[in-house]
């Protein structure tokens, strides 16, 4: 599928994460610095960053790179350099992680080594991302008129999810000033595309565009689920489409942006 570029902003841009290979975002917000495990597995290979912002100051952070093998839910990795969980002197060298499941949400489980004789820490992370039931269960549905494929509405709050009945190989999209826009397919997938696709060397895959965003061709029919969040102030209003082509979306969230304002 061909990129799409608005005002040279990527609106669709066809990464999808393989069976083989698994992406992973993991925080801990219950210490006195906030804790996040960044990670791809690939294969039996696995890849990453580990994030300590320290008195959850993101200009404080520290970051310590890694690297692994993957076992099926277990990941075994080495810090290219020695990771400081807390200030004081604790260096660790390597650590075991396990996905696993607390409930319906996925957590990941680790373990801490030190060098030498050190003990073991042991830490509970949970997803970055809200699962798609959790965001589910308080969503609003929107209703789309007989023969219509777009429906403006009003999002209340800072936060709010969305549901759009949707059919297998349909395309959706958002258009709402002011606040992040993020897709969840029927499947729970989160839709991503590549921020710099015209430059295979700076390769950043995201989740959420400002101002607006539109799903490549949805992979099964069903519920799909759209989260607004404001960054960092909303106008209070949104304009969500369901179209049968690339071309149709695009069209549409194209003449959304140009009537700002009329």
């Amino acid at each position: 599928m061909k990129l799409l570029t608005i005002f040279l902003l990527i609106l669709i841009g066809g990464v999808f994460v393989s069976a083989q290979s698994q992406k992973g975002c993991f925080q801990n917000g219950g210490l006195k610095d906030k804790h996040i495990f960044r990670f791809e597995a690939d294969g039996g290979d696995v890849a990453g960053s580990y994030f300590v912002e320290r008195d959850y100051d993101a200009e404080q952070t520290e970051t310590y790179d890694f690297s692994g093998t993957r076992t099926g839910n277990t990941l075994n990795i080495k810090f290219a350099k020695y990771a400081k969980l807390q200030k004081q002197p604790f260096e660790i060298k390597s650590a075991i992680l396990t996905l696993a499941k607390s409930g319906d949400a996925e957590i990941l489980k680790a373990k801490f080594f030190g060098k030498g004789k050190a003990a073991v820490y042991a830490l509970d992370f949970e997803s970055c991302e809200p699962s798609f039931k959790t965001l589910a269960q308080t969503a609003r549905r929107v209703t789309f008129a007989k023969g219509a494929s777009s429906a403006k509405v009003s999002v209340i709050g800072s936060k709010q999810a969305f549901l759009i009945n949707v059919r297998q190989g349909q395309f959706i999209g958002a258009v709402a000033f002011g606040y992040s826009v993020k897709i969840y397919y029927p499947s729970g997938e989160i839709y991503a595309f590549d921020e710099n696709p015209n430059d295979e060397l700076q390769v950043k895959e995201q989740t959420t565009n400002l101002d607006f965003s539109g799903s490549n061709a949805v992979p099964t029919s069903g519920d799909a689920l759209i989260l607004l969040e404001v960054a960092p102030e909303g106008t209070g209003k949104a304009e969500f489409f369901i179209k049968n082509t690339e071309k149709e979306l695009e069209k549409a969230i194209e003449q959304a942006i140009n009537s700002r304002g009329n």
